[in-house]
């Protein structure tokens, strides 16, 4: 769900022909309506929203959307992300798109999805990412690597490590 809108976004699962891993359909939950579906080459791996900004992820390749008018602003091309990692931020004032950078090393993209345009590169780990999240009000991100030992926050605003927490369990 959308806040307290009705809003849903659902993707099959690939178990029935209706319902393809590469269909997205936008749901109306008051009406019961189907309000538009968005189809794509390969299957969709994550959906994001905000009052303003529809995110799909697919494994190479972010779309970004206009949710009042659902016309194509932006698409990014990215390093294959078979998992679907990303984050966003559901704030309009801040509002960012976190994708990994990399498949080697631990680096994330940050875009400003208002604005479409690439916000920084933050270099957090040395090894490939595995979990990150961006606070509420998109002044921070959250990063953490597969090897799962370190979760780093970086200030977003200034793209800088900003304060770093060691865990000894895996994440």
């Amino acid at each position: 769900m959308l806040f307290s809108s009705n809003l849903l976004a659902i993707v099959g699962a690939g178990h029935q022909p209706s319902l393809s891993p590469r269909r997205l359909c936008l749901f109306n939950t008051t009406t019961g309506a189907a309000l538009r579906e968005l189809n794509f080459l390969t299957s969709i791996l994550a959906v994001r929203m905000n009052r303003q900004r529809l995110i799909v992820i697919l494994q190479d390749k972010a779309y970004i959307y206009g949710i009042n008018s659902l016309t194509i602003l932006d698409t990014i091309d990215t390093v294959p992300n078979i998992k679907g990692l990303c984050a966003f931020s559901p704030s309009l004032d801040a509002c960012y798109l976190a994708l990994p950078a990399s498949t080697t090393k631990g680096s994330a993209l940050l875009y400003n999805v208002m604005e479409c345009h690439l916000h920084c590169e933050i270099e957090a780990h040395r090894s490939p990412l595995a979990a990150m999240v961006l606070s509420s009000n998109g002044m921070y991100i959250a990063t953490a690597s597969e090897q799962g030992t370190i979760i780093r926050v970086h200030l977003v605003s200034d793209a800088t490590k900003n304060q770093t927490d060691v865990f000894s369990a895996v994440i």
